[in-house]
């Protein structure tokens, strides 16, 4: 194997989906080194870190077999967020940036409330479990933020060209959700399953979601994972790598050699800029705000019978949140989809509801998916699995004039929830999208789903999947001869919830991601009142008038 071959083997050797990257952040080595003597890091590493990461930094702690990505090894040295070149340590204002902010889309929170002294002293003890800090005599070498490129369509479209070229599509899906052909089967260095990132959803970006974040994200590469520096991927000739080679082997190279050096590492960053800005693109340009309240609007004629029906306008969605379930035996901590976006409207007899969700793959549930029991317990993470996608949409089965509703865990013994569930199905596959079937649910619990009768069902509802992307239509009547079903009025807040399953993720009964309670509010028609009352207003004003004229009139005769 030639010397190139194997230092680009040795690159492939890094990150894309998720683990705890890094570690924790702070300046200047021998201050903090300071602060790791007298203890202080390791006291706060024990009480914060040490449940995931292990007491030794191995990332084998007792909470670490529930999570993924798994929660980082430091006794490599690896970290995934740095500002550093590729196969160079972090340095320690990288670390303290993590421990910090925390790795979004992870359970590795951040730690803002401790102070800076604090921050710094389990930024060096951290660093303590590898000796490669200690056997560094110079400083890490930090990405030169060189040749910028100004965002633009143009920039924008160079960079759509690059990221075909270098095929991150084969991980990261042609539309950047995450669903790519080889999604589902990377690991990472210790060969733990890791997902490539959802490249849509900036505001989950471990390390930053600006343009600079993600133009050293691509020049360092992820350390640990699939995820290479970029620099591997683009073809450079054999005159350029042979001076690489010399420059890295500290051998004297001439004038010319380094001017075309030079030259073609500007290339590689200015084309890296230009990936950066296509990546940024894929993002709306501000985090779309948390939604309390989804209006449904009022409209005429017939409703949207299509999730790609222009009246619904650009755009996922108002965005709610979902997180794993972790009350109810058995947990999820790790789940697929934390986010859905929804949409409506009503034309004052029916109701349509588009829900949105990212999932990596179709899957499809090849067993009876009422026999739970026997499918609890399958699809470990790395499992291939056999479970099926699934969502739920949750309703009180009534509006309570109170704050009484449902647990929001599909309802209670007390309280029962009414919810639309749609379920993948073998009629659903990868070459037929569109398909599908939404059933009503009465709920007490989400272990307790008893289906309403064929003949009560009045709801209707269509799927598509593409490009790692659902989207869900329902319709159903504002108003219905079944009992058990909610009835919608409009102006009414109207509580409604999620929940999601992914069945490659080994998501089923309660292993599944949940929201909280928000609210659906359907647009009132408009009202005469206010011409009415301004009528009667106008008519009075002249009967007034016309009194005092009248008045003044017989007080002059």
């Amino acid at each position: 194997m030639s010397m190139q071959v194997s230092r680009r083997l040795n690159l492939f050797t890094v990150v894309v989906a998720c683990a705890l990257g890094g570690g924790i952040h702070g300046q200047a080595r021998a201050q903090t080194g300071d602060m790791a003597a007298d203890g202080q890091g390791k006291v706060i590493y024990d009480d914060k870190c040490a449940h995931c990461h292990g007491a030794e930094g191995k990332g084998d702690g007792s909470g670490a077999d529930r999570l993924s990505p798994r929660p980082r090894d430091f006794t490599r040295g690896q970290y995934k967020i740095r500002s550093t070149e590729s196969r160079e340590l972090p340095t320690d204002d990288d670390l303290f940036r993590i421990v910090t902010d925390g790795m979004p889309g992870t359970s590795m929170p951040g730690w803002p409330r401790l102070s800076d002294e604090e921050r710094h002293a389990v930024v060096a003890y951290i660093k303590t479990f590898s000796k490669n800090f200690e056997r560094a005599t110079a400083p890490p070498l930090e990405i030169a933020m060189v040749d910028r490129v100004a965002p633009s369509e143009e920039s924008v479209a160079e960079g759509r060209k690059i990221f075909e070229m270098l095929e991150c599509a084969k991980c990261h899906g042609q539309q950047g959700r995450g669903d790519g052909p080889s999604a589902l089967t990377l690991v990472d260095e210790w060969n733990y399953p890791t997902r490539p990132a959802d490249l849509t959803m900036s505001w989950q970006f471990r390390g930053g979601d600006a343009t600079d974040d993600l133009y050293r994200r691509f020049m360092a590469g992820l350390a640990g994972t699939p995820m290479p520096s970029i620099k591997d991927g683009f073809p450079i000739d054999m005159e350029v790598e042979d001076i690489q080679i010399m420059i890295e082997d500290e051998e004297e190279i001439s004038p010319e050699e380094q001017v075309k050096y030079d030259d073609a590492m500007r290339d590689i960053r200015v084309k890296t800029w230009h990936l950066a800005n296509y990546v940024r693109s894929l993002s709306p340009a501000q985090e779309p705000e948390v939604g309390i309240v989804l209006e449904s609007a009022l409209v005429e004629g017939k409703l949207p019978q299509t999730a790609d029906d222009p009246r619904w306008g650009e755009g996922e969605g108002v965005m709610f949140p979902l997180a794993g379930q972790v009350i109810i035996e058995p947990r999820l901590f790790t789940p697929t989809v934390t986010t859905v976006f929804a949409k409506s409207m009503h034309n004052g007899e029916e109701l349509a509801l588009l829900v949105t969700w990212h999932d990596p793959s179709v899957s499809i549930t090849a067993e009876d998916p009422d026999t739970e029991d026997t499918d609890v317990d399958r699809g470990e993470q790395g499992e291939t699995s056999t479970l099926g996608d699934a969502l739920a949409v949750q309703f009180p089965t009534k509006i309570s004039d109170g704050a009484v509703r449902p647990y929001f865990l599909m309802g209670d013994e007390r309280h029962a929830a009414y919810a639309w569930v749609w379920r993948a199905s073998p009629s659903m596959s990868p070459e037929a999208r569109v398909s599908g079937d939404v059933r009503e649910v009465r709920a007490n619990g989400m272990t307790r789903l008893e289906e309403q009768p064929a003949d009560a069902q009045d709801v209707r509802g269509r799927i598509a999947y593409a490009d790692g992307r659902y989207q869900l239509l329902i319709h159903r009547s504002l108003r219905t001869e079944d009992k058990k079903d909610l009835q919608f009025d409009a102006g009414a807040f109207v509580p409604i919830a999620f929940a999601a399953w992914d069945g490659s993720n080994g998501e089923v009964g309660t292993r599944c991601s949940v929201s909280t309670w928000y609210f659906l509010l359907l647009e009132k028609p408009a009202s005469n009142k206010p011409y009415l009352l301004g009528l009667v207003g106008a008519l009075l004003t002249l009967a007034v008038q016309f009194g005092a004229r009248r008045s003044a009139r017989r007080g002059s005769e």
